[in-house]
């Protein structure tokens, strides 16, 4: 028996030294296919927005829920498609003009220089060269609307498969958990395009007002820039101020005053009844997972950072706050439609 017990010691040892080798060898695997990880967040993102406006559309639609779902994938392609082909040209050209007008503006910047320079660089690295990968922008985007279509189509099929990743015995609660994550991501994605849209509309109407060249696209910029939240309607504002600068100082001065109202009016007025409605997450735990999804996955990652923060909310009120503390939480329970 003596005998046995160092080749127990040694049996012992391998076993927990292939442990934790297996457990590096994971997390190493995991941070080798993180821009994938990041991507397939996007398609969930996309699967969920189809769905809604699958649900939606259902609504007034006689037929069932699978072609309902396919006519609005369909339309929304075409749609796109469409705006490519109508407006493309014109959209790109307006673009050039708007980035010409930017150098041009930072001749003028005076006193701002060191900031508006900065974060016109910031602006800049959200542009498609800023991905390190050798896929394009627009492979990436084609990649995630494929994979977003393929989980609105059959989400019950990929909802299973994550399930049965765990034991018999946690997959109620897995189950559970999964469901409320995509609730409330649903409500936060309602919420985000309102704002997106109210902000786009209000732009617009702002440059058209003051007379700035490229409304349109200087107003899809400040819609997109409200994906990264906090930091985006700064960065959104850039653009339209160093075009400004290029007509006067004056002009760029009414411009930050626009801006500054816009948000006052999103900050307090728009997304606090939201927020009231659909979900709220506190600022600070936005703000950090803006700088640790910047920190793993780029620039990409701050396209993802406040669904992320959804996530990571949703999972620790549910998880360990109502399951481990008991806590009473407020979550929802319901899809919106």
């Amino acid at each position: 028996m003596v005998r046995f017990q160092p080749m127990r010691e040694c049996l012992r040892t391998l076993r927990d030294a292939a442990i934790w080798i297996g457990l590096a060898a994971c997390i190493w695997l995991v941070w080798f296919v993180r821009v994938a990880i990041i991507l397939g967040f996007g398609a969930v993102i996309v699967a969920l927005l189809l769905h809604l406006l699958a649900r939606l559309a259902q609504k007034r639609s006689p037929f069932c829920f699978g072609w309902t779902l396919a006519l609005v994938t369909g339309s929304f392609c075409l749609f796109f498609a469409g705006c490519i082909w109508v407006f493309g040209t014109h959209l790109i050209s307006q673009f050039s003009d708007v980035f010409r007008e930017i150098q041009a503006g930072q001749r003028n910047l005076g006193p701002l220089k060191p900031f508006l320079r900065g974060t016109s660089s910031l602006v800049s690295g959200m542009a498609p060269g800023a991905l390190s990968s050798g896929l394009s922008v627009a492979e990436y985007a084609i990649l995630v609307a494929i994979a977003g279509i393929y989980l609105a189509a059959q989400p019950e099929l990929y909802m299973r498969g994550l399930v049965s990743l765990f034991p018999q015995r946690l997959r109620p609660g897995a189950q559970e958990a999964l469901e409320t994550v995509g609730v409330t991501l649903t409500y936060w994605l309602i919420g985000q395009l309102i704002v997106m849209l109210i902000v786009t509309i209000l732009t617009w109407l702002l440059m058209m007002a003051l007379g700035l060249p490229n409304p349109v696209v200087l107003a899809l910029i400040a819609g997109m820039s409200e994906i990264v939240p906090y930091l985006g309607p700064f960065i959104g504002a850039v653009p339209a101020v160093l075009v400004a600068l290029t007509k006067s100082f004056a002009l760029a001065a009414w411009t930050v005053g626009g801006y500054t109202g816009i948000h006052i009016i999103e900050g307090y007025l728009v997304v606090p009844l939201l927020q009231r409605r659909l979900v709220h997450i506190p600022p600070a735990l936005i703000l950090i997972s803006i700088i640790i999804n910047q920190l793993l996955f780029g620039i990409i990652g701050l396209i993802f950072a406040a669904p992320i923060a959804v996530v990571t909310f949703t999972a620790v009120n549910l998880l360990y706050m109502r399951n481990v503390l008991d806590e009473q939480v407020n979550l929802p329970e319901d899809a919106p439609v």
